[in-house]
């Protein structure tokens, strides 16, 4: 459906947006990775907690500002956010699968619900 999902989570490898969206090319809008730990803790470098990121595939011609990534960070993170082209957020209760499966049926109508307004 157009969105490159990158589970990373407790493995301790982290990416960036340009090289899943560079590997993913014509295939992708944009690019959701988890990372992070299940046991993570905010201010433990070695062990940070769960996070998602999102970010628009700037590869793509009219890659950016097509929708408004942003309102995926801020679904159930109040201190999430970003821009529209590159967010994030800490994973929240009740956990990342329930967290992933919302943020996908949003990006199944990333039409409306990811509407992006200048």
């Amino acid at each position: 459906n157009r969105l490159a999902i990158c589970r990373l989570e407790d493995t301790g490898h982290r990416s960036n947006g340009y090289l899943i969206t560079a590997h993913a090319g014509e295939h992708a809008d944009a690019c959701c990775i988890i990372h992070g730990y299940s046991d993570g803790e905010i201010g433990n470098k070695l062990r940070p907690p769960l996070s998602a990121s999102f970010y628009a595939n700037s590869f793509l011609p009219d890659g950016q500002n097509r929708f408004d990534l942003s309102k995926l960070a801020t679904k159930f993170d109040p201190h999430g956010g970003g821009h529209a082209n590159a967010c994030g957020c800490r994973i929240q209760p009740p956990g990342v699968e329930a967290n992933l499966s919302k943020w996908l049926a949003m990006w199944a109508d990333r039409d409306v619900e990811l509407k992006y307004e200048a």
